[in-house]
């Protein structure tokens, strides 16, 4: 993964080792959403290779996280795209995420 992530020459200058871009990461599966025609989406798991530090992280209300990622499937691509990828642990109690998105969206 690190060499995918040297071919960025910012994330190359960014991290001059591979211990600096390693040294905090993980794998996650996650779910990646495609939109299609008529409000059709698709949905596939990715595993993503963390990068660096947290970006975000917060303590209350959701836990949320945000971190730097790598899809594996990118990894031999010439230049693969970096993205970030954000976590959240809700309560039971409060609405989904993609709920308030969906209103803010036209």
């Amino acid at each position: 993964m690190y060499k995918a992530l040297c071919k960025n020459p910012l994330y190359r200058e960014l991290y001059a080792s591979m211990a600096d871009a390693t040294k905090d990461s993980l794998w996650i599966k996650a779910v990646r959403f495609q939109s299609g025609g008529d409000d059709a989406r698709t949905s596939q798991i990715v595993n993503c290779f963390t990068v660096g530090p947290i970006l975000s992280h917060s303590e209350d209300s959701r836990a949320t996280r945000v971190y730097r990622v790598i899809l594996e499937e990118d990894a031999d691509t010439e230049n693969p795209t970096i993205y970030a990828l954000k976590d959240a642990w809700r309560k039971a109690s409060r609405r989904p995420e993609i709920l308030n998105l969906k209103v803010q969206l036209p």
